[in-house]
């Protein structure tokens, strides 16, 4: 998978948040650091960035929509469309969510 910046998960700490200076006095909900970002000397999108945090929390989720979208704090419904704009749903992914819009649409 593609990155545009570079991540390590080891100890359930991103190598941004390892290498952040403690005394920064950044720090992000639930006491974690605020990440070091780093645009690469090319340069990137936020389109980019994006759609790696989404493979990203799919990964660490082992692919459980709930659980990728609790960890990017956005809903369900926002991750899948997401999923969808960046072609990263699966098949029994594509069913699950097409139930779940025609059940809340039909009022279930």
């Amino acid at each position: 998978m593609y990155l545009p910046f570079s991540v390590s998960e080891t100890g359930g700490r991103t190598l941004f948040e390892r290498t952040a200076a403690p005394d920064n006095g950044q720090t992000l909900a639930h006491g974690r650091m605020l990440p070091r970002l780093y645009i690469p000397q090319g340069g990137t999108s936020l389109e980019e960035v994006e759609r790696a945090m989404v493979e990203l929390a799919m990964r660490q989720a082992n692919r459980n929509q709930t659980q990728a979208a609790k960890l990017l704090a956005i809903s369900r419904d926002a991750l899948c469309y997401k999923l969808k704009k960046f072609g990263l749903m699966h098949g029994e992914e594509e069913e699950g969510a097409s139930q779940s819009s025609s059940d809340s649409s039909s009022g279930r």
